[in-house]
């Protein structure tokens, strides 16, 4: 896998819909609806979690690195709880 092709799958696997964003792009989380390419940028529309309000941006991939999905810190953080109630279940 060449470097370039490696930083679009980490672009998609950032952009997936329902995925929660949090970044100097919007004033709260967003949870993505859609993304798509234009050239070497990502269009982004994500819809705020507090407000509902709609949010439409053209990033480029720097500004994606400054993006953080929140939704794997959440999955890791209950993988790791449900682990730890199993092994209490288990002894």
């Amino acid at each position: 896998m060449v470097i370039g092709e490696e930083r679009k799958d980490v672009t998609h696997r950032l952009l997936i819909p329902d995925s929660i964003l949090e970044g100097p792009f919007w004033p709260e989380r967003v949870r993505v609806i859609s993304s798509r390419n234009i050239g070497s940028k990502v269009e982004v529309s994500c819809v705020g979690l507090n407000s509902n309000r709609f949010y439409s941006n053209i990033l480029t991939e720097k500004d994606l690195a400054k993006a953080c999905r929140m939704i794997e810190e959440n999955l890791l953080t209950a993988s790791a709880l449900l682990l730890s109630r199993r092994s209490t279940l288990l002894q």
